[in-house]
Order: C-alpha cells, then structure tokens, then sequence
C-alpha cells in the first residue's frame, strides 16, 4: 500500500455512549493520529499535512495536534512555519520533555540556538510523561554537546523521533521521507 487512505474515506466509530455513534469522516482526534502515522510513514508528507491542518481547524487547542502540525512542517523543511504551532504545544504541554525536545529542533533550524539549547535542557530534567519511550537522553544530550546539525548528519536523516501523540506507540517509528 502507498500510505494511508484519504481523510475523505474515514469513518469514525464513538463507542462510548449507550449505542455506537458512526459519523463519516476523521474526527480531529483521528485526523492528527492519523496525520502522525502519515507524515513519518507515507511518502507524501503533503496530503499528510492536509490532514493535520484539517485536524488543527477542528481542535486549534489540542497540544498533540499542534506538536503533529510543527513536526509535518519540520519534516518538510519548513522550519519557520513550525517555530509557532510548535511554541503552542509546548504551552499546553510544558512539562513533557518530547515537546520541549522537538521545540529545541524547531528553535535549531530558524538559527535560534540558545533558545534550543534551553528547551533541550528542559526536555532533560522533565519526568517522561506517556511519550516517555520516545524521549531519548542520549541523543538530546549530543545535540546540547554538537548541535543538531551533526546528530542528523551522524544519523543520516531528520530527527527521528515520532511527533506526540497520546499513543504514540500506535503510530510507528519514523522513517526518512526521501
């Protein structure tokens, strides 16, 4: 299969009233999982993106889902666009150490250094939250010794951590787009 189905081809299941409620479509919750699946498992990071930005329209507020938006943006290339949906997750979600990581990436690649520095320090002295296997000491640790720079180079690719999401072991491990 080439990745996820279109949006338009969701059909949602709520079994947590008395009688199961299916409505067509992705509600924002299953758009922004989906659209974490999509963007590090499918090749085409842009439908992927629809699909988080639709998810966006319907819950501006949600932290995962504004993490999911910066980091289909991140993936892109698209740094700058990531710097302020990206500073929106971490103030829904300061103390887990994921988004302070992945905000540390994004602050990295618009040349906002110190300000990356302190967010990865951040990440560090955060107790892991339910994105705690996703966090690694280790690799933060390199990135606050050489820079981002020479992690991805070292590993070949982007970061290569999944974007948060409630259950992110639901959504894979990451693979590079190319």
């Amino acid at each position: 299969a080439d990745g996820l189905e279109p949006a338009t081809t969701a059909t949602t299941v709520d079994a947590r009233g008395d009688k199961p409620v299916i409505t067509d479509g992705p509600y924002a919750e299953g758009a922004e999982v989906a659209g974490g699946f999509y963007v590090f498992e499918a090749e085409n990071l842009d439908e992927a993106l629809k699909l988080i930005q639709k998810a966006v329209e319907l819950s501006p507020d949600d932290g995962y889902i504004q993490d999911s938006l910066a980091w289909a943006y991140f993936r892109l290339g698209r740094y700058q666009d990531a710097v302020e949906p990206m500073e929106l997750a971490a103030r829904s979600m300061s103390a887990d150490p994921l988004v302070n990581d992945h905000l540390g990436d994004v602050y990295w690649m618009v040349g906002r250094k110190r300000e990356a520095e302190v967010q990865w320090r951040r990440a560090l002295s955060l107790k892991p939250t339910e994105t705690e296997d996703d966090v690694d000491p280790e690799r933060i640790k390199a990135k606050l010794e050489r820079g981002l720079d020479a992690g991805m180079a070292e590993e070949g690719a982007g970061p290569s951590h999944t974007p948060a999401t409630p259950s992110t072991a639901e959504n894979g491990t990451a693979t590079p787009s190319e």
